[in-house]
């Protein structure tokens, strides 16, 4: 059998990540079967492990790119406004709307498959941290426009995006490990909190 050159090589990749993409946002992550994937790509399902060691990083690469293609920098692309909690919360649901898509028991196989990955694929888990990170960036750069527009008062602006952050993923851990929560609690807890954070802040807002 011929070997297939490089180019040919990521095209097959990449029509697996299209093709997963579809798969995983129609069906979720524990519905969608790689042997279906290969199937639709027209390739073995030995072959598409040539490509991805696993499910768990293939679901980890669509991912990537789903945040990298299809989200807008909350920095640089939202609106500025009074309504801070709102915004924030538009983007939160676009970045992590995919990602709530995952039954929750597949979620902790996730977390676990994360470490082993950490340990086997350093640069993939690097790779895989970097969003989180970028994400922070977009919060601070927001928070530096939102008080150069005047909206909110003056503050120490990583800190206070952190304190968004760390809310954000409060309520994402607590999603994962408390059954009883849903994704709309998540949505509303997550908002309740920015709203308390950022109401200090704004401008002639009545203390």
């Amino acid at each position: 059998m011929a070997r297939i050159n490089r180019e040919q090589q990521e095209t097959i990749r990449k029509k697996i990540k299209q093709v997963a993409y579809e798969r995983f946002n129609d069906l979720g992550f524990e519905k969608t079967s790689t042997k279906e994937i290969a199937k639709a790509v027209g390739i073995a399902e030995g072959t598409l492990f040539n490509y991805f060691d696993s499910k768990t990083e293939l679901f980890f690469e669509v991912f990537g790119d789903t945040y990298q293609n299809e989200i807008d920098p909350v920095g640089t692309q939202i609106t500025l406004g009074r309504n801070v909690g709102e915004i924030l919360m538009s983007h939160f649901q676009k970045v992590y709307g995919f990602f709530l898509k995952i039954p929750k028991g597949i979620m902790g196989e996730l977390g676990i498959a994360t470490i082993r990955m950490a340990k086997k694929h350093p640069e993939r888990f690097k790779k895989l941290a970097q969003y989180d990170f970028d994400f922070l960036d977009e919060l601070t750069y927001y928070t530096k426009r939102l008080v150069e527009a005047g909206i909110i008062e003056k503050v120490d602006e990583r800190p206070f995006a952190e304190m968004i952050f760390s809310a954000i993923a409060y309520e994402m851990l607590m999603y994962i490990y408390d059954e009883q929560i849903s994704k709309e609690q998540v949505y509303e807890n997550t908002k309740h909190k920015i709203d308390i954070l950022v109401k200090g802040y704004l401008r002639g807002e009545e203390q």
